[in-house]
Order: structure tokens, then C-alpha cells, then sequence
């Protein structure tokens, strides 16, 4: 298919060379002066921008300015740099720290395993170690020397959740009565609400991931799994590891064409090649796909069976771009519509959380018409996919269940942040999803290259703080999408996972959001207003 025909927008790689040759979008930095967002140091790092640009490391415009006190000894916090922990401030006489610290890592991971809808539910029916492993923990090992308190370590526990109160804006409609309000917290129902306990999470991955190969310097590569694995491990939650499952085609045909299944089996059975312009596939990765979407599900029914642990997917290769009937975007299968649409045949309400920089257009496409399914996506505006538009809410069989926020390039986690607590929370409260599917991609991250968002990997503990708030974190998963600066990605995943377990704080960056963002989520929230109150 040619490059810029109607069938095929602009790939993510050859946007991502035109973003390289026309610079960063222009930010305010806290001094108020407009100019380009601060670009990474000189240091040249896994190269694998197209050939065209090494990435680099950014530079925090200030340090923190002002000290907190311990919850527990009223002690001042010092402020600490650590490469991979940046921003952590630790007591002076206990060592405490108000965002959880490393307090063990190894060096190379070896993967061994119409009208407005009614908000209520009335109505509704080998290569497995990774390359940069020792070069990267080595230099953490250096890093956490500096570190003042040897004593800091899992089981400090300071975080606290929110308790959801009164939701935000006018009070329901006559029609809709008392349903549309959050229902009151109950103690027992809702443990999870009042209290910190010692979470577990539920991982799933597979050697295959390791093993699809979408060619050299490609940004979707293996080392993506073992910094999520890496980043899940120091957050010192208990893991409990699945070897993820292959997914039965049968299921794959719950929004997948039957033909399409069997032409990516064929294609990577003959070794495989280019799908399109982005999407690359070897021998290996017809395994990998069915476990990247088997690991999901799996990850679900184990859920099923506690009460204090949430869930992580390393699904690769990721699905959100994917068709029913076309791979793009480095994606095969539709992991999360798959497991979505799995649960839905067992009458489940399922809510899908898309915080990837990209809009979710497979998904959208698959799942949009079912009012049993709330899709919320949060992603950079004219921009790849070049979908998702907030006026899709009007569109299909389930008006109101598509709710997409698109913000232009620039935006920062300020902007983000108000558009999760004022739109999707609420939303989210008011649908009362039975699951929540999370597509974690980490690619609106400011260190990431392939768009031009500024997200610190602390607004990733944020909006999971905020999410576990008002859902159960055992009925949450977390499923791979994009992410593709290693350290970013790392970090990243670590700050959820301790934002679902109660600790997460209120970011602060060197970045802030231009004024035309806050414009478009005003007209987004204008938008989303007629269907939802927020």
C-alpha cells in the first residue's frame, strides 16, 4: 500500500523523521518564557531513531523547592536525584520515602515464563535477556550509592488513597434519578478505597516477545519487555509471574476477520516481512502475538481469584492500532478488544482507559458500537492515526460510550491531569465498569521521540492513583502499548504501579502545557458534557 493514499495514513517512522527535522513544539517553562521544550544533553543513547537522531537526556528546569515533612516523624524530606528515581524525597531520620524507592535490582532479566446513555447499569445487558540489561544496572547500582538511607526499602508504606466524594458538576436529570450519582463507599466493599495494604501484581509475559523481530533499530523492539519487567520489579510489590498462554482463534474471531488470522499465521510462517510501512513480523511472532493477547486473558482469570493485587500484560507486540482485518501501527491482534470482547460474552461491563499518545483507532472500530463498553482515549491531535475525534461520541449505536480527547502537540502533564480528573474519572465513575482495561502505552512520556507530549513518568503514578481511587485495583489490568524510551518506560511503569497501590503525589514539572491546550479540552469537555455530567 502506498505511502499517503486514502487507505493508509502516514506511518508512525516516517512521521517520526519529519518530527525529528521540524524540532519540538513550543512550551512555556516555569519562567514563563515561550521557546522550544528543552531537548536531552549530548549524551548519544540506543540509537535507534530511524538512524537520523540519538536520544538524549532531559534536564529538569529546576530542582524541587521546598522540603515535605514525614508522615511518620514529622522530619523535613531531602530531596535526593537518582537517575532512575528521579524527584525522591527521603526522611532525614527514618529514611522514608514519599515515593518508593529501588530497593533491589538485577542486573539482566531473563523472561522464564441519539439520546445521552444512562450512566447506571439499568437498561444494559535465550534471546530472554536483555541487551542493555548490565550496562543500564550497573550504572543504577552506581547511582543508589549516593543515596542517604540504606533503610529505605518495600515496606515503608506512607501512601494514602482518595475517597471519592460528591461528583463534580450539576446533579442528575429527573430521568435519570440517583443512579447517575457515585454510589456511597462501603468499609468492607471497598477496602481498597480506605486503606494501603501490600499489593501483589499479577504479571504475564513470554520468551516470544522477545523473539519477534521487527528488524534493526526499530523503536518497537524487544528491550521494551525487560525495562517493563524491570520497572515492575522495583516497585518491591510481591509478582506473581504467568508464562502467558497462547489465545484461542476462536476468541482472536471475536473482532478479528477468521482470513486475517490465518493470513498472519501463513505470512509468519513463511518468515515473515513487512505488513505495512511500520509493522514488521518474523517466524516468531505469530507466537507472540497469540501470547501477548493469551497473557491478557490470563491475567484477568487470575484476577478473578484475589482481592488485593492488580495485573500487568507485557503484551508484545501491542494492539490498539490493529483492525479487525489489517495489522498497523507495529500491531498484529487487538489484545484489550480481544479480552474486552471475551468479557462481554460473559455480560461484563468494560470500561478501556487509553493513555498511549496514540488514539486507540483498532479498538475505537471494534468495540465503539457496544454500549457495554466504555472507550476513553486521552492521545496528541492530528497526529497518527489521525482519528479519534471528540465528535465520535455522537457516532454509532452507543452514543456517549466513546469518549475521545484529543489535545494538541506540546501538551503537558498539567493539562493531562485536569483532563483525567475532570472528564474520565468522573465518566468512569458514572458508567461503573466491572473491569477496567488499561492500554499503557508510556509514548507521552517528554523523554519519548515519537511524539510531542510532556508526561513525566510521576503523572503515570497520578492518573493510576486516581483510577484506583474510584475501581477496585483487582479488577484493573494493565496491558503493553507503546512506551519506547527505555528509561522512560521503565520509570513509568513503576510509578503506576505504586499509584494503584495508594502511592502517588501530585507531579511537579519543568514542563506547562501552551494555552491552546487548555482551549481544547474545554471544547472536548463541551463536547462530552451532553452525555456525561463532569
Amino acid at each position: 500500500m502506498e505511502e499517503g493514499s486514502a487507505h493508509a495514513p502516514p506511518g508512525l517512522l516516517r512521521m517520526h523523521r519529519d518530527a525529528m527535522e521540524i524540532g519540538g513544539a513550543p512550551l512555556r517553562t516555569d519562567d514563563g518564557v515561550a521557546g522550544k521544550a528543552p531537548r536531552r544533553g549530548d549524551g548519544q543513547r540506543d540509537g535507534y531513531a530511524i538512524g537520523l537522531v540519538g536520544f538524549r537526556e532531559t534536564v529538569p528546569a529546576h530542582e524541587p523547592e521546598s522540603l515535605e515533612r514525614c508522615l511518620v516523624h514529622g522530619e523535613d524530606h531531602l530531596p535526593v536525584r537518582v537517575g532512575l528515581c528521579p524527584n525522591l524525597d527521603f526522611c532525614r531520620r527514618c529514611g522514608i520515602a514519599k515515593q518508593r524507592a529501588f530497593h533491589h535490582v538485577e542486573g539482566g532479566v531473563v523472561v522464564e515464563s441519539g439520546s445521552p446513555p444512562q450512566p447506571g447499569r439499568a437498561g444494559e445487558e535465550s534471546r530472554g535477556v536483555d541487551g542493555h540489561g548490565s550496562e543500564v544496572v550497573e550504572g543504577v547500582h552506581h547511582r543508589l550509592e549516593k543515596v542517604p538511607s540504606p533503610s529505605v526499602h518495600a515496606h515503608h508504606r506512607v501512601g494514602n488513597r482518595l475517597i471519592p466524594g460528591p461528583c463534580p458538576g450539576p446533579g442528575p436529570s429527573g430521568a435519570q434519578g440517583d443512579r447517575a450519582r457515585p454510589r456511597p463507599v462501603d468499609a468492607e466493599k471497598d477496602r481498597h478505597l480506605c486503606e494501603s495494604k501490600e499489593m501483589e501484581v499479577v504479571v504475564a509475559s513470554h520468551p516470544s516477545a522477545l523473539l519477534h523481530d521487527t528488524g534493526p533499530r526499530h523503536p518497537e523492539r524487544g528491550q521494551r519487555v525487560t525495562a517493563v519487567l524491570e520497572g515492575i520489579q522495583a516497585t518491591g510489590l510481591a509478582m506473581a509471574e504467568i508464562e502467558a498462554p497462547e489465545i484461542d482463534r476462536s476468541e482472536l474471531a471475536l473482532v478479528h476477520d477468521p482470513t486475517y488470522i490465518e493470513m498472519i499465521q501463513t505470512f509468519c510462517g513463511l518468515g515473515g516481512g513487512a505488513l505495512d510501512m511500520d509493522t514488521f513480523v518474523s517466524a516468531e511472532s505469530w507466537q507472540a502475538a497469540l501470547t501477548a493477547s493469551g497473557g491478557l486473558r490470563a491475567v484477568v482469570e487470575e484476577l478473578e481469584t484475589r482481592s488485593d493485587a492488580t495485573g500487568f500484560a507485557v503484551s508484545r507486540p501491542p494492539g490498539h492500532h490493529a483492525m479487525p482485518d489489517r495489522a498497523m501501527g507495529f500491531c498484529l491482534f487487538n489484545n484489550v478488544a480481544v479480552v474486552a470482547a471475551i468479557l462481554r460474552s460473559r455480560g461484563e461491563r468494560v470500561a478501556i482507559l487509553d493513555w498511549d499518545v496514540h488514539h486507540g483507532n483498532g479498538t475505537q472500530a471494534m468495540l465503539g458500537d457496544d454500549p457495554g463498553v466504555l472507550y476513553v482515549s486521552i492521545h496528541q491531535d492530528h497526529f497518527y492515526p489521525f482519528a479519534g475525534n471528540v465528535s465520535d461520541i455522537e457516532l454509532g449505536e452507543a452514543k456517549g460510550t466513546v469518549v475521545n480527547v484529543p489535545l494538541p502537540a506540546g501538551t503537558a502533564g498539567d493539562v493531562y491531569r485536569q483532563a483525567w480528573d475532570t472528564l474520565v474519572i468522573p465518566v468512569l465513575a458514572q458508567f461503573e465498569p466491572d473491569w477496567v482495561l488499561v492500554s499503557a502505552g508510556f509514548d507521552a512520556h517528554s523523554h519519548d521521540e515519537l511524539a510531542s507530549f510532556y508526561l513525566e513518568s510521576a503523572d503515570y503514578g497520578y492518573m493510576a492513583g486516581r483510577l484506583a481511587a474510584v475501581h477496585p485495583p483487582n479488577r484493573t489490568v494493565f496491558s503493553l502499548e507503546g512506551g519506547y524510551d527505555l528509561t522512560a518506560l521503565r520509570d513509568s511503569v513503576r510509578s503506576a504501579l505504586t499509584g494503584m497501590d495508594g502511592e502517588f503525589v501530585e507531579p511537579e514539572s519543568a514542563y506547562r502545557s501552551p494555552d491552546h491546550s487548555g482551549a481544547a479540552l474545554a471544547a472536548a469537555a463541551a463536547v462530552i458534557g451532553r452525555h456525561w455530567r463532569i
